[in-house]
């Protein structure tokens, strides 16, 4: 492999188009006037026409892939080539992200010099027909947005290589690939219009009630705080009640300090370890937080 296609296939994702590629592509793409052949293109660019003076290999554009070392006398993709088509490929669909997608991939089938020059024209054509069949089955999705167009080859009249080893024979059987990129203008965002607000009342719509309306506690409003029970102490009357809801003596200790150190949480959730409630639990930490915050006359 050269160590440009070496460089192109290893690549994931490259977008290259030189002025000759897109110079050409443009005329054929948006129907201006075709010249004979991109080298004619650069022959007149250079000074002279194409009859008048004959295109070296530095003049050539250069083309944004080479799927060269086909097999030879062969027109199929081995694995190799396979995939760097589809690597190819998948640029194309990612570069539709862009502002600037390919629009435009032109392909050119050549051959070594192995051969008479008719039969290598055809082998040529062979070769980029078969890039060409493989691309669009990637690329379907973008069909009528992209097109593909396989010039006619040059067979082995224009080498990359002097073809006398087996290595330039090797590179020398290639298609190359041209691309020209388009600019895609963004379509503005479509947004579906809002439903209009109804801000209508409802004929049968009352004012809500202002007054805030609590759930009642286990007490009426204006009841006393009830009082221990004559001749017991709080401890005693608190020790009694929950010894009455079976609750480990251990656990009444803890519940015990909680209340006269007056951290009622604490007491919540000690009587909720102890199975203690809903409105008895309300009930009794109502009594006791009254009784522990009233002084003793």
């Amino acid at each position: 492999m050269s160590r440009q296609s070496q460089w192109l296939f290893e690549a994931p994702f490259v977008l290259e188009s030189d002025h000759h590629t897109n110079l050409y592509a443009n005329q054929e793409y948006y129907g201006y006037p075709q010249l004979e052949s991109e080298w004619e293109i650069a022959g007149q660019q250079q000074g002279a026409s194409s009859e008048s003076k004959r295109i070296t290999l530095a003049m050539r554009p250069k083309p944004h892939l080479n799927l060269d070392r086909f097999m030879f006398d062969k027109a199929s993709l081995t694995d190799r080539l396979r995939k760097m088509v589809d690597n190819f490929a998948n640029t194309v669909i990612l570069s539709w992200n862009l502002t600037q997608p390919i629009v435009v991939i032109r392909l050119i089938g050549h051959t070594d010099n192995t051969g008479t020059e008719k039969y290598n024209v055809g082998l040529g054509a062979r070769r980029a027909k078969a890039v060409e069949a493989a691309l669009w089955d990637k690329l379907k999705g973008l069909s009528g947005r992209i097109k593909i167009v396989v010039e006619p080859s040059p067979g082995e009249s224009e080498p990359t290589a002097d073809n006398k080893t087996k290595e330039d024979k090797e590179r020398n059987r290639r298609v190359e690939v041209f691309i020209t990129t388009g600019v895609v203008t963004p379509a503005p965002p479509t947004t579906k219009p809002k439903k209009p607000v109804d801000l209508r009342l409802p004929k049968d719509w009352q004012p809500p009630d202002s007054i805030i309306r609590a759930k009642p506690g286990p007490y009426k409003f204006g009841q006393p705080i009830p009082s221990r029970p004559p001749g017991k102490s709080l401890q005693q009357w608190v020790d009694k009640w929950l010894r009455d809801r079976n609750v480990p003596k251990w656990l009444q200790r803890k519940i015990r300090d909680a209340i006269f150190g007056k951290d009622f949480g604490v007491v919540n959730s000690l009587l909720d370890a102890a199975g203690v409630n809903g409105s008895q639990k309300a009930a009794f930490l109502e009594v006791v937080r009254g009784l522990v915050n009233t002084p003793v006359p």
